[in-house]
């Protein structure tokens, strides 16, 4: 459909539609021979939702961000709640004081005595919540979806594996509080072009691992022994993961190897895939690293430089893996 018919059906203005194709919330096709646009159904429902967003009040980079990796949302839209509760409160306390101002009021005013009044009352200022105060049962949610999503079926899920993902939810609002808050912020340390890469990048690396036979485990396991001796050259990926060891990556792995893993496993054939092949290939790097001299030379490498930030044996050698594509999945590097 042409400009003017995507206007009809969204309420939108020229100027708005060809702002929104300008700041990539809209990607239509272009006919080659006149250059007008040629909007499809798709760009009809991203219309929608820019809409339904921007009256909520989220920012034209959060919506691009949504709209470009649809998994982020519910990240965006937590801190959005959270945002507004703060200013929910914030303009209850002005409409309170506002209130009280114009009761005492006196039919003949001046400065002086408008002074004096405001002296007497309190307007909250603009501040955030502290960290500590804002973790909550909404909070626990959104990590689940953060470390699950990209293993969940297609939806809609049968009521039995709806049943299951309930049962990860609560098992998860009840135990892991420390695990799934210090997750949280480390996401609150990411902007929104790193949330995106995290989101895009970790869901096509599970995907890649779950696809691999046993050969290609095999190769894999080669592979991460390369990506390790990589790592361990620079210095900025040695000094992120000491940075991000205790809030991030092993509270991660905890919650993966825990009871919540075998919940999952009921749920998601792609992770019955994706955890059979890593465990596979972790298991044959660490045998590297315990039987051969040039493994156990890079073991005592790995445990002198990262001494309590570092653990090869528990969650079936799980950092190994996350040590091979750390580069690539938390800091932005191509593999």
């Amino acid at each position: 459909m042409r400009m003017q018919e995507i206007c009809k059906i969204s309420g939108f203005t020229k100027r708005n539609i060809h702002y929104y194709i300008k700041e990539g919330l809209l990607s239509p096709a272009s006919d080659v021979q006149n250059g007008y646009y040629d909007f499809s159904e798709e760009e009809v429902k991203r219309l929608s939702l820019i809409r339904l967003f921007r009256n909520a009040g989220l920012s034209i980079s959060v919506i691009r961000s949504i709209l470009n990796t649809p998994d982020s949302t519910g990240l965006y839209l937590n801190q959005h709640i959270k945002e507004l509760h703060k200013e929910k409160e914030r303009l209850e306390g002005i409409l309170s004081a506002m209130n009280d101002l114009f009761e005492r009021l006196p039919v003949n005013t001046d400065i002086d005595k408008l002074y004096a009044l405001g002296t007497q009352i309190h307007i909250p200022e603009i501040c955030s919540y502290p960290e500590s105060d804002s973790f909550d049962a909404n909070d626990k949610l959104q990590v689940n979806r953060i470390l699950w999503i990209h293993f969940l079926p297609e939806p809609p899920l049968t009521e039995y594996q709806e049943f299951l993902w309930q049962k990860l939810n609560h098992l998860t609002n009840i135990q892991y509080n420390e695990n799934c808050r210090k997750i949280r912020q480390f996401l609150h340390t990411l902007d929104i072009t790193d949330i995106d890469r995290l989101f895009k990048k970790k869901d096509k690396h599970i995907n890649y691992v779950a696809s691999l036979d046993h050969d290609g485990c095999l190769q894999y396991a080669e592979e991460m022994k390369n990506r390790i001796r990589a790592f361990m050259k620079d210095k900025e990926n040695i000094d992120a993961w000491k940075r991000y060891y205790s809030l991030y990556i092993y509270p991660e792995i905890q919650i993966y190897d825990s009871e919540i893993c075998s919940i999952m496993l009921e749920i998601s054939p792609l992770f019955v895939d994706y955890c059979t092949n890593i465990h596979l290939t972790c298991e044959r790097v660490y045998v590297w690293l315990q039987q051969t001299l040039e493994g156990k030379a890079l073991e005592k490498q790995l445990l002198d430089l990262f001494d309590d930030k570092i653990d090869l044996i528990h969650s079936q050698h799980g950092e190994l893996e996350l040590l091979a594509n750390f580069p690539q999945l938390i800091l932005g590097a191509d593999w």
